[in-house]
């Protein structure tokens, strides 16, 4: 259960977020849109916990994310990224031939492209067990081909969990927009 009640955002004069009532759908991707820097990634990282806010946030089990900016680090090689949330060599060695990074994984992510980091990052969050899995523009960075592959590659491992994405993808919005919540 996740339920945002009059959650608003300031920094200092600005108010980036003015309250915001929303209830997630339990067990479902739910959207969230909006044009740029209008607050989607700031009010992820309230449901994160990562910002204060004034409001109420309601949320029931544990947590896994994906970032905008991703937070590999970049000297260490993309398994060793994964064995620091994970001992399972197995689990990580399935997605990284699932997510097509199996032949990579040994490379320092510093030599991973764009969209090879918004891989590894997800495989990570998979790697979590979760209940709610935080997603924020977690394609920005994929070619059509690869977004449409990686789509389905991540839906058996996110059917039953409750997913909270941002995106203003054209392709993720037309697939996920039976729950959404668009801020203005």
């Amino acid at each position: 259960m996740l339920e945002l009640r009059n959650v608003s955002k300031s920094y200092g004069d600005e108010v980036v977020l003015k309250d915001i009532t929303h209830t997630f759908v339990k067990d479902e991707v739910n959207l969230i849109t909006g044009r740029s820097a209008i607050g989607k990634t700031t009010l992820l990282r309230i449901i994160l916990g990562l910002e204060d806010y004034q409001g109420t946030v309601i949320m029931m089990g544990d947590k896994s994310a994906v970032f905008q900016e991703h937070r590999l680090l970049d000297e260490f090689s993309g398994l060793d990224n994964l064995r620091l949330v994970s001992n399972d060599l197995e689990k990580i060695h399935e997605l990284l031939k699932e997510f097509k990074l199996f032949d990579d994984k040994d490379k320092l992510v510093t030599s991973y492209s764009g969209g090879m980091k918004e891989r590894l990052a997800i495989i990570r969050a998979l790697l979590i067990d979760f209940d709610i899995l935080i997603m924020d523009e977690p394609f920005k960075e994929l070619d059509q081909k690869t977004l449409e592959e990686i789509l389905t590659v991540l839906n058996p491992y996110i059917k039953g969990k409750t997913v909270i994405m941002s995106s203003n993808h054209v392709d993720v919005i037309k697939r996920f927009n039976k729950h959404t919540l668009h801020i203005e």
